[in-house]
């Protein structure tokens, strides 16, 4: 039995169905319920979470295998905005600007792995598989046996590409933290005995909170020279993948255009299906052509593949519209003044708001951007995590970042604030946050922890 249900404006099929099992030596017919996804729902799902360049990219593929769909996105690509500005790029060639641009991290490991010889396939697919889900600092953050399960094969084999992976230039790549990243450079640089090797294996958080004299007890090493192996740390690399990103334009159409007006905000989607079209000349043929004609048969099926493309585009940019107009009346105040007033919000709240699913809003937030009056940000920017406060509302980790980067300014150089007394300070000034949150917020900002910010004083 099949139920066709159309959800959230995305199709798929409910599908009862189930093997039979034997009673008294009968074989009695038993129903289960699956959900199977349609090629239509993965073209609307696709389409829902691409980014406008994407998504150009995506149409115009289309359009060279469909006759009956048209496509021109010369105006747009020419006046598109530039991320961190609303600078027009009218002299952009993309295929001159990929051909002279920089390889990225993915490109330069690659080139790598494939100078290996001796490598079984099976190590070389899940080294490659790797390597295409680090993220921009070269981290590893899929978990290993995701990466056995998505891939069929046996742990140990996901092992070996990891150490493959790990041994490949910029050192430190492949890392799964901070501790690991900076394991795979000093196993290069000073060795597994060292005792610079030994500080970070065992003793990252005690150096982390500049608790010098107990890491100098259970190294078994005075106090100097503690601090003397802290400073080489200053030597290493704690986002590898980072230097591929640096000076990198990251050109971008933005998805939605947020303008200030005197009553309010003006919210605006940029619509790519303006920019696709059906193309009435065949559009008239598949309604001339006589019954049974192979012609025929085969522009309707192009046809309705069209229409559904422009359905999607359409609901796309219905949903994008609706999200947009929630985050803007949760972060008002922030398009009216400025960063210090980002709130505190969720995709569930945002999903609640508007009356769609969590994931669809995670999907229509996916590599979108919005240009405001405050700059073109990535729209997932707008989502910023919230911080109990003792008095009034939640502020966000935006706001508890800025406050750990004063305290830190005006801290003693003499003697640096370790992350607990960081934490201890929020509290005092009626913010309850965690010294590890407080460490995780540092790291993200890129600032040291106390004992390397003494050491350069």
């Amino acid at each position: 039995m099949l139920i066709n249900e159309e959800k959230e404006g995305l199709c798929y099929f409910l599908v009862r169905k189930g093997p039979g099992i034997t009673v008294n030596n009968r074989l009695v017919l038993t129903q289960t319920q699956k959900l199977a996804v349609t090629a239509n729902m993965q073209q609307s799902l696709y389409i829902l979470q691409s980014s406008n360049m994407e998504l150009i990219e995506f149409i115009n593929q289309q359009a060279d295998e469909n006759p009956v769909l048209e496509a021109d996105f010369g105006t747009m690509l020419h006046n598109r905005g530039v991320a961190g500005s609303s600078a027009a790029a009218p002299e952009y060639d993309p295929i001159a600007m990929a051909a002279n641009a920089a390889p990225t991290l993915e490109q330069h490991l690659l080139r790598q792995l494939n100078c290996l010889t001796g490598l079984p396939a099976g190590v070389y697919e899940a080294a490659k598989y790797m390597i295409g889900n680090l993220d921009d600092n070269g981290y590893l953050a899929l978990p290993l046996e995701q990466v056995a399960g998505d891939l069929g094969i046996s742990p140990a084999i996901v092992d070996l590409a990891l150490n493959r992976v790990q041994e490949l230039d910029p050192a430190g790549v492949g890392a799964r933290n901070l501790r690991e990243c900076l394991l795979i450079q000093l196993r290069l640089t000073h060795g597994v005995d060292s005792l610079v090797y030994r500080l970070v294996e065992g003793h990252l958080e005690d150096l982390a909170a500049n608790r010098i004299k107990r890491i100098a007890k259970e190294l078994r090493a005075d106090a100097d020279e503690i601090r003397e192996a802290a400073c080489r740390l200053t030597a290493l690399v704690p986002r590898p993948g980072a230097i591929f990103q640096a000076d990198k334009p990251h050109y971008v159409i933005p998805d939605i255009v947020i303008e200030q007006r005197e009553e309010g905000f003006d919210i605006r989607v940029r619509s790519i299906s303006k920019s696709v079209r059906i193309n009435g000349f065949y559009k008239g043929m598949s309604e001339l052509a006589a019954a049974g004609d192979p012609e025929r048969q085969f522009l309707k099926e192009k046809l309705s593949s069209a229409e559904w493309l422009l359905k999607c585009l359409s609901q796309r940019e219905k949903t994008l519209r609706l999200v947009a107009e929630a985050v803007v009346e949760a972060q008002a105040e922030f398009f009216r003044t400025g960063k210090g007033s980002l709130a505190p919000l969720s995709l569930k709240e945002v999903a609640e708001r508007i009356g769609m699913h969590e994931s669809t809003v995670s999907r229509s937030v996916a590599g979108k951007f919005a240009q405001t009056p405050r700059g073109i940000f990535e729209l997932k920017y707008f989502f910023a995590s919230g911080v109990y406060a003792s008095e009034g509302p939640a502020v966000s980790a935006d706001h508890i970042k800025r406050k750990i980067k004063e305290l830190i300014r005006l801290e003693n150089a003499a003697k640096p604030l370790s992350d607990q007394q960081l934490a201890e300070a929020l509290l005092a000034a009626g913010l309850s946050i965690s010294r590890r949150t407080v460490a995780k917020y540092r790291e993200e900002m890129g600032i040291a922890p106390s004992s390397r910010r003494a050491a350069r004083s």
